[in-house]
C-alpha cells in the first residue's frame, strides 16, 4: 500500500514538472501559447472561474476530437449520436431560457442595483455577474451576500453594507446575521417578524397617551414597535394614498380621535357624507359636507391661518420661535378629494357663470395651498385623502403636494407608488385588512389601529375637549345641539361659546380651569388614592366630579 501512494506521489510530480515545462515552453510558440491558455481556463481580464472554464473548455475539446473521430471511421451512429446530443441541448436550452426569463426582472429590479450600489464595499469585482454573490428571495423575505475570502471591514463597513442592501432590498429592520470565519464570509439578511394581524385602541393606548400632542400613532410595525409620526418634525401635512376598500375613513378616524383626545379641534371635509358619522354631534368637531359648505369652510380656514399668523408675528421673538397663544390645534381631514375637489371646481364655475367679475381659481383652493404652506407654525395640519394623490386631487397645485412628508399607502399600484414615493423601493401589496405602508424617510408596515365608532366618540371626548372657535362655519349649530343634548343648566351658551359650570368637570377640565394647581398626570394618580374626592358621574371615559369638592382637596393638598 505504501509503495501504491509513494508512486502516486510520484506521477503527480512528475505531471506538474511536466505541465510546468509544456508550459514555459509552448508559451514560446504562439499557436501552441494561445491553444494551452485557452485549454487551461486562462483570461487576461483576471476574473475568477478558471477551474470551471478549463473543464467547459477542455469537455468541448476532448468531444469535438471525438465527434470528429467518429465521423471518419462510422459517420452514421456519429450522426445518431449527433441528433441525440442536439435534441438533449436543445431541451436544456429551452429549460434555461425559461429560467432566465423568469428571473430576468428579478435581477434587473434587485440584484443589478444592489450590485452596483454595495461591490465597492463589498470588495467585489463590478464585472462579476450579479447573481454569482447575490442570492435574493423572490418575496424578499432573505438575502445572502457572498463576500470574497479575505474580507476585511471595520464596523463601519459592516453597518454600510447592512444598510445599502437594506435600502436597495426594501427590507424594513432585517435581522442581520454574519458568517466571516473561513474561507467564504457571509452576509445574511432575513425580514423580521412582521405586525400584527389586528391592533385595536387597548394596544396603543398606552402610547398614546405617551405621544406628545402633535404625534399620531399610526398603529403597530414590525416585531410590534409602535409607529407614530410627528407634525412638527416628519411633515407638517400627512396623505392617505389608498385604493378603495382600503381602509382611508378608518385609519383617519383613528388619527382624528387621537388628536382630540390630546385637545385639538377637528375639521371634516367629507363630501361623501357619511364617511365620518363618529362624530357626528362632537363638542370639538365640525363636519362640513356639501360643496357650498366644504367652500365656506376652507374660506374661514385660510383667513384663520391669516390671523394666526398675525397673531404669531405680534409674539414672536428674534429667532422666529412664536410664544403667542394662537389657539388649539386644527386637524383637516380632507375626504375623497379626488371627487371633492371637481365638485368644489364645479361649484365655482356655476358661481362665475352668474357673476364674470369673480376670480378664474376657486379661492377655496387658493386657501387650501395657503393652508398648506403656511398653516404649520400656527398649529394648522392637514390630512388628505385620497386613492390616487395626484396634482390634481391635492388641489392643483404641484408645491403644495412638496409639504406632504408622510404618505400612507394602502392596497396600492406601482403607477402610485412610483408617482408619490419614486425614491424608495416597493413592498410587495398586503391584502391583509388595515395594513398599509407608511412612507416617510423610510418605508415602515405598520398594521393599523382599529377603533369603532363608539370608541372613537369616547376617546375624542375623554381627554382635554377644545372649545370650537366662535366665528368657525358650524360651530354653532354644534354647540347648540350640545347643549340641547346634555339639557343641563350648568352649561351655558353664551355668544356661541360653550362653558362648562363648576357643578360637575372631568379632571381634564378642572386642570385647564384651574381649579386644582397640580397637572393632569398627578391627579389623576391622585385620584387613586384615599381621600380623593368621590366620583359622581362619568361622561363618556371621563368620569366626573363635583368642582367644589376638587377645590377644596387641593386647597387640603398645598397647605
Amino acid at each position: 500500500m505504501a509503495e501504491v501512494l509513494a508512486g502516486a506521489v510520484l506521477v503527480v510530480v512528475l505531471v506538474g514538472y511536466w505541465v510546468a515545462r509544456a508550459h514555459r515552453r509552448l508559451s514560446q510558440v504562439w499557436f501552441l501559447g494561445v491553444a494551452w491558455r485557452f485549454l487551461s481556463g486562462h483570461r487576461d481580464d483576471g476574473r475568477p472561474g478558471r477551474l470551471r472554464r478549463a473543464g467547459w473548455r477542455c469537455g468541448a475539446a476532448v468531444m469535438s476530437v471525438a465527434l470528429a473521430a467518429g465521423w471518419v471511421t462510422d459517420p452514421q451512429v456519429t450522426a445518431i449520436v449527433l441528433g441525440f446530443v442536439a435534441v438533449c441541448g436543445l431541451v436544456l436550452s429551452a429549460v434555461l431560457s425559461w429560467r432566465w426569463a423568469r428571473q430576468w426582472k428579478h435581477r434587473r429590479v434587485w440584484l443589478r442595483p444592489l450590485h452596483l450600489a454595495a461591490h465597492e464595499l463589498a470588495q467585489v469585482d463590478r464585472r462579476r455577474a450579479p447573481h454569482a454573490w447575490l442570492q435574493v428571495e423572490p418575496d424578499r423575505s432573505a438575502a445572502r451576500l457572498a463576500l470574497p475570502a479575505g474580507w476585511s471591514a471595520d464596523d463601519r463597513d459592516k453597518k454600510l453594507l447592512v444598510q445599502t442592501a437594506t435600502e436597495k432590498l426594501g427590507i424594513e429592520a432585517p435581522e442581520v446575521s454574519w458568517r466571516l470565519a473561513g474561507p467564504r464570509p457571509l452576509l445574511m439578511l432575513a425580514a423580521s417578524q412582521p405586525p400584527p394581524a389586528r391592533v385595536t385602541l387597548a394596544d396603543v393606548l398606552a402610547a398614546v397617551d405617551r405621544a406628545r400632542e402633535d404625534e399620531p400613532v399610526w398603529g403597530l410595525g414590525k416585531k410590534s414597535a409602535v409607529v407614530a409620526s410627528s407634525l412638527s418634525g416628519d411633515s407638517p401635512h400627512l396623505g392617505l394614498s389608498m385604493g378603495s376598500g382600503a381602509g382611508k375613513s378608518v385609519t383617519a378616524r383613528a388619527l382624528a380621535a387621537q388628536m382630540l383626545y390630546k385637545g385639538c379641534v377637528v375639521l371634516v371635509l367629507d363630501y361623501k357624507m357619511i364617511s365620518h358619522q363618529w362624530a357626528q354631534g362632537l363638542p370639538n368637531v365640525v363636519i362640513a359636507r356639501r360643496p357650498h359648505e366644504i367652500h365656506e369652510a376652507l374660506i374661514w380656514l385660510g383667513g384663520e391661518v391669516d390671523r394666526r399668523n398675525e397673531v404669531a408675528l405680534a409674539g414672536a421673538d428674534l429667532d422666529g420661535n412664536v410664544h403667542a397663544v394662537v389657539g388649539s390645534r386644527i386637524i383637516v381631514i380632507c375626504e375623497e378629494l379626488n371627487a371633492t375637489m371637481s365638485k368644489l371646481r364645479a361649484y365655482w364655475r356655476g358661481l362665475r357663470n352668474e357673476d364674470r367679475s369673480l376670480p378664474q381659481r376657486s379661492p377655496a383652493l387658493e386657501a387650501l395651498d395657503a393652508v398648506n404652506l403656511m398653516g404649520r407654525q400656527v398649529l394648522v395640519n392637514l390630512v388628505y385623502m385620497g386613492q390616487r394623490l395626484s396634482v390634481k386631487a391635492v388641489g392643483g397645485d404641484g408645491d403644495a403636494r412638496e409639504s406632504i412628508g408622510v404618505i400612507a399607502f394602502g392596497r396600492y399600484t406601482p403607477s402610485n407608488w412610483k408617482m408619490l414615493a419614486g425614491d424608495h423601493p416597493m413592498p410587495p401589496p398586503s391584502r391583509t385588512p388595515g395594513r398599509i405602508q407608511v412612507v416617510s424617510d423610510c418605508v415602515r408596515e405598520v398594521q393599523c389601529v382599529f377603533m369603532t365608532a363608539r370608541e372613537a366618540r369616547e376617546l375624542a371626548v375623554a381627554g382635554a375637549v377644545a372649545a370650537l372657535p366662535h366665528d368657525m362655519p358650524g360651530a354653532g349649530a354644534v354647540l347648540a345641539a350640545t347643549a340641547a343634548r346634555i339639557g343641563s343648566p350648568d352649561l351655558l351658551v353664551s355668544q356661541g361659546h360653550a362653558t362648562p359650570g363648576p357643578r360637575l368637570v372631568t379632571l381634564s377640565e378642572a386642570v385647564g380651569e384651574g381649579i386644582v394647581s397640580c397637572k393632569l398626570p398627578a391627579l389623576r394618580k391622585a385620584s387613586q388614592r384615599d381621600g380623593f374626592p368621590e366620583r359622581v358621574g362619568l361622561r363618556s371615559l371621563a368620569g366626573e366630579y363635583r368642582a367644589a369638592d376638587l377645590a377644596e382637596w387641593d386647597a387640603v393638598r398645598r397647605e
